[in-house]
């Protein structure tokens, strides 16, 4: 069976997946498998995002997030007290929302140099040039079927569309010790092996790197 069929089977025998056997987002993203365009809603009521500011040069990474929270609103009225938030929500149907375009970056992770990133992980990606998706969801055990499928779509879309090397596809538990590990660490086989995703006739295909 595939992963997700297994990943399944394990919430329902066991109740729920351990920190170790939990698939991280990024993990989830990265993963081989059929990715179908997704179509992207403005988020509701029509806000604008708060702390967004236009961005100043390419998009080189993109970092996935989990909302910490259970419902899509009260991520977004986070996004007006905190003024951080992400450029896409994924909701828990899986419908996906934009709350800041590609060209608008936002306060999503801590900046090069702080003391919250972890040494040597990533130093060129800020939030600078990079785009922020996050799934609603308390934690990585906590998203849906749908949300997997609508990450690995989004994100594979995004990054065709900005020529995006997949080894910048990151969670942000891999760059900030401040974060739950699990929120996007990657899988071994892409920390070691170097591997990335790449789009190939609507398909995600492992290839090796450049």
């Amino acid at each position: 069976p595939g992963r997700e069929q297994a990943l399944s089977q394990a919430m329902r025998t066991r109740g729920g997946l351990t920190a170790q056997e939990q698939p991280s987002l990024a993990d989830v993203a990265r993963e081989p498998g059929p990715v179908s365009p997704v179509e992207v809603q403005p988020v509701p009521g029509g806000r604008t995002p708060a702390g967004a500011r236009p961005r100043q040069g390419a998009v080189e990474g993109i970092v996935l997030h989990h909302t910490s929270g259970t419902t899509l609103n009260s991520a977004l009225s986070q996004n007006q007290i905190a003024r951080t938030g992400y450029n896409y929500y994924i909701d828990r149907d899986g419908t996906p929302y934009v709350l800041a375009p590609d060209d608008q970056r936002m306060n999503h992770i801590m900046p090069p140099g702080s003391s919250a990133r972890i040494p040597g992980a990533w130093p060129s990606l800020s939030s600078e040039n990079t785009i922020g998706i996050s799934v609603v969801a308390q934690n990585d055990a906590d998203m849906t079927d749908a949300q997997r499928n609508t990450l690995r779509s989004l994100t594979t879309q995004l990054a065709d569309r900005h020529g995006i090397d997949r080894n910048n596809i990151i969670g942000h538990g891999d760059i900030q010790h401040t974060r739950e590990r699990t929120e996007g660490s990657l899988s071994r086989e892409f920390r070691e092996g170097g591997r990335r995703v790449a789009q190939r006739g609507g398909t995600a295909t492992d290839v090796s790197p450049a």
